[in-house]
């Protein structure tokens, strides 16, 4: 199963009762190309290729032409997947101000990454806090925000330890004068807390549990993406993510990626003329529309050109940046009337495709391609199941076969490269390889049948005792010189006593 560029293994369960089947817990088995011997390697893919997307109702007829392997998806418009998506998931979660009960928040966001397992590969946590708007309309506060940072890391990985924590993209506000109002923090008016001073705090008080990947906003503003930051006012310009990489060195946090959660250019409102939605040039001249944006405005043509060469600049310069997500896809049609949503959209208005949206899907990119590296991460089968005489029902008759599939796919000449499977004599588990080995594009089955046989009346039963059973699977590669070869997958079959209500929301994800 393809799944935005990485190939995912999948567990299915069947047992005395079935509780559900996992997906293999952000697992990823890909294989590279071979080169010929002397041959140089090219410089590995390290962007990611985002949208920002309000309505998931739009991924295949929106995303899926622009060639992108990133999407943000976000809880506060109820958009967990519930299917594995072919895109890797950045999903925001809702953080509007300090939570009032942190164990409270803590639950919630647990109960996400519950939902998430196997389906979203990373959770941002909040956003823009740096700005009171986006904090509950309180004083920006580094100090909360990481207290709720710090929780939603320790439940996030409680759940899910492979699924990466990002901190809330900060928005670049710029330099700005301390006032009363700021409660004494540097770089603090009560409405805005300069993001640079705020990420010093954040950094400071953050320790090595708060996040995987730090978030910023890299907006360009009024300017190309390669302008130098300290040419401009206030450093409002794209490359203002070189002076927050800057801070994070000072910091220690230079094994950190960065990741750009949002960026983008505002278009000119009278390009969505009338063809395309009406006549908006007169947003211009509202006062809350172009007190705010007038001075930023691009042609629809500068803001296909930028998007386009603010990838290549990143993908040249930046070796310390991942994902970019283009902001936006569709808030064409969101907000107030004159909304700023609606002129960063890739959209115009009517909902046809802006110049933007166009450069997106012709602009080269150098995405990590199917099959073209073994991604040395843990992967495992997660298999539930519940014991005999404590299912729901009592039921006695059912399957007495546990099942895991391993699908393995490539392309292009990664085709040729096979693999044999093999299972070590380590572990409490005794699955059997019905087939082992293959080339890409196949399937790997692994089967149980294994256990502690009962007769209850005249049927016969397999009851596995409570507990957690682990094996470990090798899948060595041909050539055997293939970059991550060989890789060993463990493999786990977990065994509780009832229906609790912690696993509930994984019945709406199970394949």
């Amino acid at each position: 199963m393809r799944v935005g560029g990485r190939v995912t293994f999948r567990g299915r369960a069947w047992g005395l009762c079935m509780l559900a089947g996992l997906a293999g817990l952000g697992a990823v088995l890909a294989v590279t190309q071979v080169l010929a011997a002397g041959e140089p390697l090219p410089p590995p893919p390290h962007l990611g290729y985002g949208l920002n997307v309000r309505d998931p109702a739009h991924l295949e007829a929106l995303v899926a032409p622009l060639g992108f392997d990133w999407v943000k998806l976000y809880e506060q418009y109820d958009a967990l997947p519930v299917t594995r998506l072919p895109y890797q998931v950045l999903y925001r979660v809702q953080l509007d101000g300090p939570p009032g009960d942190l164990a409270v928040w803590g639950d919630h966001v647990g109960a996400i990454a519950q939902a998430g397992q196997g389906l979203v590969e990373a959770y941002e946590i909040g956003n823009e806090v740096n700005q009171s708007w986006q904090w509950g309309g309180q004083v920006p506060d580094p100090d909360e925000y990481v207290a709720a940072l710090k929780v939603a890391y320790a439940r996030i990985k409680a759940v899910d330890p492979g699924a990466l924590v990002v901190s809330a993209g900060l928005g670049p506000v710029g330099r700005i004068r301390t006032t009363p109002a700021g409660e004494g923090k540097p770089g603090n008016n009560g409405h805005s807390m300069d993001e640079w001073e705020y990420a010093r705090a954040m950094f400071a008080g953050c320790g090595s549990d708060c996040f995987d990947v730090f978030g910023y906003h890299p907006f360009g503003f009024a300017y190309p993406p390669e302008t130098d930051p300290h040419s401009v006012d206030n450093h409002f310009a794209f490359r203002g993510a070189e002076d927050l990489r800057q801070i994070m060195l000072e910091y220690d946090l230079g094994d950190r990626p960065m990741w750009a959660t949002e960026f983008g250019w505002i278009r000119d409102p009278g390009a969505d003329a009338d063809g395309h939605g009406g006549d908006w040039g007169w947003c211009k001249l509202v006062p809350e529309f172009n007190d705010y944006f007038g001075w930023m405005l691009v042609s629809e043509l500068q803001q296909a050109d930028y998007l386009s060469r603010a990838f290549a600049y990143a993908d040249a310069h930046w070796p310390w940046m991942g994902p970019m997500f283009v902001w936006n896809l569709d808030w064409n049609d969101q907000g107030w009337t004159c909304s700023d949503m609606r002129f960063f959209s890739l959209l115009y208005v009517s909902g046809e495709p802006a110049p933007a949206y166009e450069a997106m899907a012709a602009m080269e990119k150098r995405v990590q391609p199917v099959g073209c590296e073994l991604v040395a991460e843990p992967a495992s089968f997660t298999w539930l199941t519940c014991p005999g005489g404590q299912c729901p029902g009592d039921t006695q008759r059912a399957p007495t076969l546990l099942t895991g599939v391993v699908e393995l796919e490539g392309l292009g000449a990664c085709e040729e490269v096979t693999w044999t499977a093999a299972l070590a004599s380590v572990g409490t588990l005794r699955p059997t390889l019905p087939v082992t080995q293959g080339r890409l594009g196949g399937a790997l089955t692994l089967t149980v049948d294994s256990g502690v046989y009962l007769i209850s009346g005249t049927a016969t039963v397999l009851i596995y005792p409570t507990g957690a059973y682990t094996a470990l699977l090798t899948l060595t590669t041909t050539p055997s010189d293939v970059i991550g070869s060989p890789q060993e997958i463990p493999v786990a079959l977990i065994v509780v006593a009832d229906m609790h209500r912690m696993y509930l929301p994984v019945l709406s994800t199970a394949p």
